[in-house]
């Protein structure tokens, strides 16, 4: 289900038939040490894997392609942020992309190339 920090956990086939699981997003300004992750990997991955079961309970997680982790980008715009480099018109800032940047990632590098055409690259 949707949350604070996503659109929520999903179940999908890639175009090669692997699955993707996931994601999970958390907040490391609630942790009690920033420094230092609260809850384990086999955790985390438990919530996800759980999560997944409960929109499609029958899969095989050998099919899953790897397991990936990073960070999310946030601004304090309330939105993504995607423009020409007030320095260079030629570098397309693209950032504080987050819940739904993979779904929106084609659409996305439509309009960096719309950016660039009009900086005359």
């Amino acid at each position: 289900c949707p949350g604070p920090y996503g659109k929520g956990i999903l179940v999908q086939k890639t175009l090669w038939g692997n699955l993707i699981l996931g994601p999970t997003a958390r907040d490391v300004h609630e942790w009690p040490d920033a420094s230092s992750d609260p809850d384990s990997k086999e955790a985390i991955l438990g919530q996800i894997l759980a999560a997944c079961r409960a929109l499609v309970p029958d899969f095989d997680t050998s099919e899953s392609i790897h397991a990936f982790a990073g960070a999310r980008s946030k601004t304090d715009v309330g939105d993504w942020i995607i423009q020409p480099s007030p320095k260079d018109a030629h570098f397309i800032q693209c950032a504080g992309i987050d819940s739904p940047g993979i779904a929106a990632s084609p659409a996305i590098a439509i309009e960096v190339v719309d950016l660039l055409t009009k900086a005359g690259m």
